[in-house]
């Protein structure tokens, strides 16, 4: 690690002058090219295991459709039976066959046309149309959170390699200072106190650092969940989100276009199809029914084989279901109340976050100017004390304290910068904008119509398999 590097720019990043996470690329002496923030969301995209878990669960949804379709289609069976048949003659008998056995045989074929179904087969397509519908805008709010958590984990590693590398010049600093200290009380300018308070304050700075480092690893396994791999040396992000461009925006656009919101309005829509399908059971259906049968019976007066077929139009009407239907169309009626209750809530819920999000955004953008401004005066005083003190006008804790205040300011400054990302890639989310078509990733976007036009009118076969 180019150490001196990152030390001789500390006071120029603390300022604001170089930003935060310009400090990775000094952080690590590595040849290998720095992962982009834009590498690790296309790994994610790719290999995530819940995006690829929720394309499966997506593509078992379309086959939904399939088999609402599959109420148009007609069925056929053949069903054929042999067996062994014993007889005996008696007196009265007319047969002139000898006791015995026989084999009869039968061979029959039954196709079933439905024509109407009281509107169950209408009601059911619906009903799976829009269920894709959902699970396709579930699968853009799933995309859009694992999206999100790769952009969280990637700031806080990031945010914590600046600290940690921020604690390594505080421990630094106290080192020289104790160093010098511990030289003017053997030359009787200091008391023992003042080595003690140098002391102290090297050791809270060496336990600081400790567990940051801690929380950096943490930092780097979360990635990891996320990502595949840990972070190896992250870039100073280039890419930025679309967020609105006020606050009455970002709200309206949480309540409509948040894609959560958008899969419980389909899933309202399903929820009332269910309920005509359940309720067109109470219709007559109509089926055109063929049959063609052969049967080999050597018993038969008339002869061993007969052959017949029939073609019937089949009407049924359900006259009393033991209030079955009834039951379950009251219940079907309660889910939509159901669904429109999850919908409000999701609205709520995405407006909740988008306006956290915005007022985060503007807090974190009001603190990021404090902090600048702040850490500006503790350099003044830290240096103005240091110098007092040289002269003897201060005392050692109270350039301890000041120097203790300006690297407290500039870790604050590093987290502000951090925090206003993160919200500002958190606001995009809320508002349906942080997918990978909206971030423009290198990648071949999943294909959602892909899967469901191959199956939807299948009629026969087993593929394709995703």
């Amino acid at each position: 690690m180019r150490r001196g590097a990152v030390l001789a720019l500390l006071p120029a990043l603390a300022l604001g002058a170089v930003p935060a996470w310009f400090l990775v690329s000094l952080l690590t002496s590595d040849a290998a090219r720095a992962e982009t923030l834009q590498d690790a969301l296309a790994e994610a995209y790719n290999t995530n295991p819940q995006l690829l878990a929720e394309r499966a669960n997506l593509r078992a949804t379309d086959e939904g459709v399939n088999q609402a379709l599959a109420g148009w289609r007609p069925t056929l069976q053949f069903t054929s039976a042999i067996g062994k048949e014993k007889f005996e003659n008696t007196p009265t008998t007319s047969s002139q066959l000898p006791a015995g056995y026989t084999t009869p045989r039968s061979l029959d074929f039954k196709l079933i046309q439905p024509v109407y179904q009281g509107g169950q087969t209408v009601a059911k397509t619906a009903q799976a149309e829009d269920t894709v519908r959902s699970e396709r805008a579930h699968l853009i709010a799933l995309e859009g959170t694992v999206l999100f958590n790769v952009i969280s984990a990637y700031f806080d590693v990031l945010r914590d390699q600046a600290v940690v590398a921020l604690d390594r010049n505080n421990e630094n600093l106290l080192a020289e200072t104790l160093k010098q200290t511990q030289a003017q009380f053997r030359s009787g300018l200091v008391t023992r106190t003042d080595v003690a308070q140098a002391e102290a304050r090297l050791q809270a700075a060496h336990a600081q650092r400790q567990q940051d480092e801690g929380t950096l690893q943490s930092d780097r396994a979360n990635y990891a969940r996320y990502v595949g791999h840990a972070p190896a040396n992250p870039a100073q992000p280039t890419i930025q989100p679309q967020i609105p461009a006020s606050r009455a925006e970002a709200l309206g656009l949480a309540a409509t276009k948040n894609p959560n919101v958008i899969s419980a309005l389909f899933g309202e829509d399903a929820a009332r199809d269910f309920v005509a399908a359940t309720e067109a059971q109470l219709l007559p259906s109509v089926n055109l029914v063929g049959e063609a049968n052969r049967t080999d019976d050597p018993l038969q007066l008339s002869g061993h084989e007969t052959t017949y077929g029939t073609v019937q139009a089949q009407l049924s009407v359900p006259l009393y279901e033991a209030g079955l239907i009834y039951s379950e169309s009251r219940q079907a009626k309660q889910k939509v109340g159901q669904s429109e209750g999850l919908t409000d809530d999701a609205r709520r819920f995405a407006v909740e976050g988008a306006t956290a999000a915005w007022e985060t955004i503007q807090a974190q953008r009001a603190n990021i100017v404090s902090q600048r401004s702040a850490i500006r005066a503790d350099q003044i005083a830290y240096d103005g004390l240091k110098a007092q003190q040289r002269a003897g006008l201060r005392t050692l804790i109270d350039v301890l304290n000041a120097e203790q205040e300006l690297f407290a300011d500039r870790t604050n400054l590093i987290k502000a910068q951090h925090d206003l990302a993160v919200a500002e890639f958190n606001l995009a989310d809320q508002v349906g904008r942080l997918t990978a078509a909206d971030l423009k990733l290198a990648v071949n976007l999943y294909d959602v119509n892909r899967y469901y036009e191959a199956v939807r009118s299948k009629w026969l076969g087993f593929g394709p398999s995703r």
